[in-house]
């Protein structure tokens, strides 16, 4: 899991260098649309694998170390976020900014709304999965403990009457 963060993180960090190359050049935002879009598409990428790894139970790393490259990465993202957000400013674009940033914004929640949905959902059934068993277990339970008193009242009748 460690591995596939480095090259995600590595690759996010690419795509940023492209971005910012095409700033330094003082190149349109529209001509840098392609960097900037696949910027955000690895970040995306990046995103599901750290939340991979926050469930994952065979974590390499402690988790310390784990938390601490999640926090760099979130750090170095919101300074790559930054520097874009100066260019669309530098440009005359930070309406379309805001915007994009606003929508961002509320994709986010909808996923993170979309995964407390799985994860209650999964709950509920794991719920009911327990209680199946626990039944389960109460009816083997009470039959067995129902042919023990049957043996022994037929056995001791049985004996009793010799």
């Amino acid at each position: 899991m460690i591995g596939e963060l480095a090259i995600l993180i590595k690759g996010l960090d690419s795509a940023f260098t492209l971005v910012k190359a095409g700033i330094d050049r003082k190149k349109d935002l529209d001509e840098m649309s392609n960097d900037i879009s696949n910027f955000f598409k690895k970040k995306e990428d990046l995103e599901i694998a750290i939340a991979k790894s926050e469930n994952s139970e065979e974590s390499q790393m402690s988790s310390i170390r784990e938390e601490q490259a999640i926090e760099n990465h979130r750090y170095q993202y919101q300074k790559m976020l930054d520097s874009i957000g100066k260019e669309y400013s530098r440009q005359g674009r930070s309406p379309e900014w805001a915007r994009i940033k606003r929508n961002a914004e509320k994709r986010q929640k909808q996923k993170e709304a979309k995964a407390r949905q799985r994860l209650a959902k999964r709950s509920e059934e794991e719920e009911f999965m327990d209680d199946l068993k626990l039944v389960f277990k109460i009816l083997i339970g009470g039959a067995v403990a129902t042919f023990g008193i049957l043996y022994l009242i037929v056995f001791i009748s049985g004996s009793g009457y010799e």
